[in-house]
């Protein structure tokens, strides 16, 4: 299966700590401690067409891999989420209980794949 990606850009009413993240600019002034910001995010949509995969290495490794990361790291680029290594770590975006984390896993019971629901 294949999967259309790209950026997205929204226009949302934030509160202002929000608008202290990478990746959000607010503009005007605080209301009752909310701005209008701008948000960069991703998408992300499967479909169903045929396709040819003809990449040198060059464009792999240069191009459509740092896309990829730079789109991952949008989609962990929210409130909901407290990451606690950087987006250049190998880790980053991890399940917190993966064996990779060692003691500092949040469970013992950690999955190695998630189960497809």
């Amino acid at each position: 299966m294949n999967f259309i990606y790209g950026t997205t850009q929204s226009i949302n009413i934030l509160p202002d700590s929000v608008c202290l993240a990478d990746r959000v600019e607010c503009f005007g002034p605080s209301v009752d401690g909310y701005k209008i910001g701008r948000r960069l995010g991703m998408f992300a949509v499967p479909d169903s067409f045929n396709t040819v995969f003809i990449y040198t290495k060059d464009h792999i490794e240069n191009y459509l891999l740092p896309d990829l990361i730079q789109l991952r790291n949008a989609l962990f680029d929210r409130p909901q989420y407290t990451p606690n290594v950087t987006g250049d770590n190998a880790n980053y975006g991890t399940n917190n209980d993966d064996q990779i984390w060692g003691v500092d896993a949040t469970t013992e019971t950690w999955l190695s794949i998630e189960p497809e629901t």
